[in-house]
């Protein structure tokens, strides 16, 4: 007898249920955000046109796989933390604001791209098929020190000092 968890599995189920869950997620941060003034089909398509892209991506995909459990955690967790609120005598939306359930997706997308990113990537020295061994980037000298390490740290403090003197105030 198959269980929910045998269709789950499935590669074809997964990616129909990819393809509800960013549908779904697209149109319901579009039309609470209200990002630009337009009727209700234009975020209907924009989401349908979203979803379409991240299903043909394999990468996007196996993103949106790696997120949909998180994203499932995250309700639950709200889910207590409302009715311990209501329990307590407040309203349900006193204690998760939407700043921090914000926050909390943010961190979970950036958390679940890092891993799925890092196992498509080629990472010279990383593998017995590789043909580079002259570092071995398990160090964090050979990565701190690395030129374009050092080039990036170079823009971040330009762009910084740039952010610093344009803020200023004149007294």
């Amino acid at each position: 007898m198959a269980t929910f968890l045998d269709i789950a599995g499935n590669e074809i189920v997964s990616t129909v249920m990819v393809f509800l869950l960013v549908i779904v997620a697209v149109y319901a941060v579009l039309t609470s955000s209200k990002l630009f003034a337009a009727p209700m089909w234009m975020y209907a398509l924009i989401a349908l046109v979203v979803a379409m892209f991240v299903v043909l991506s394999p990468t996007a995909t196996a993103i949106a796989r790696n997120v949909g459990p998180w994203f499932a955690v995250l309700f639950v967790l709200m889910l207590f933390v409302m009715m311990a609120g209501k329990m307590a005598g407040g309203e349900a939306g006193d204690y998760i604001g939407r700043t921090l359930f914000f926050v909390f997706i943010f961190l979970i997308v950036a958390f679940s791209i890092g891993p799925t990113a890092r196992e498509g990537a080629n990472i010279p020295g990383d593998n017995s098929t590789s043909d580079d061994f002259d570092r071995d980037y398990s160090q964090s000298s050979h990565v701190l020190f690395h030129p374009k390490m050092l080039g990036l740290v170079l823009i971040f403090g330009v762009g910084i000092a740039a952010v610093a003197l344009l803020v200023q105030t004149r007294t």
